[in-house]
């Protein structure tokens, strides 16, 4: 694949993912049209609570890195076969080959999909936009930290609870945009 075939791989994947969401809502909205019998704004009056703010971030976290891990590991394979020419075999060089790719789209996936999660549930609590993101992000990229920080470092093999600290990495992000965004309220 040339460089032009990818990036429009990659601009094709972005628009689907985006707009994924919001045409999933406007069927679901029209499906309950005729069913409800009492205004939207009625329903679930409270804000929502501290264990769904966690729940959200820490899923919103892992869906990010995964998406993002995915494209990753989609883009060090091409840069692979680049590399290694034409080997076409099943188990060849370049199978699930991760490299910075990887990292970049799974850290920064699980930063942006915690903050994008505790945004959303901070705002419904009554936090203002601005400071609900800046929040959320700031501490998504602490929860990130030690995976992040593993990951630098490179070393030849890591050990099996390094292996958890960067598998987990998006569960520490997603606690820490919760934990960043639990105190802010409306002003």
């Amino acid at each position: 694949m040339t460089r032009s075939s990818l990036a429009r791989l990659a601009l094709a994947f972005g628009i689907t993912m985006w707009s994924a969401q919001p045409i999933g809502c406007q069927q679901l909205r029209a499906l309950e049209v005729g069913f409800q019998s009492h205004p939207p704004e009625s329903i679930g009056g409270a804000p929502p609570s501290a264990l769904s703010l966690n729940v959200k971030s820490a899923g919103w976290a892992v869906y990010g890195s995964v998406v993002a891990g995915a494209v990753g590991l989609f883009v060090d394979g091409e840069n692979c076969k680049q590399h290694h020419g034409g080997e076409s075999s099943l188990l060849g060089p370049c199978t699930l080959y991760a490299s910075g790719g990887f990292a970049a789209g799974w850290f920064g996936g699980t930063t942006v999909g915690a903050a994008a999660g505790a945004a959303r549930v901070a705002q419904k609590r009554g936090c203002p936009r601005r400071t609900a993101i800046a929040r959320a992000f700031l501490g998504a990229a602490l929860g990130a930290a030690p995976g992040v920080s593993i990951a630098v470092s490179r070393p030849g093999n890591y050990l099996r609870s390094r292996s958890l600290v960067v598998l987990g990495t998006p569960v520490l992000a997603g606690v820490g945009a919760a934990a960043a965004v639990i105190g802010c309220h409306a002003p």
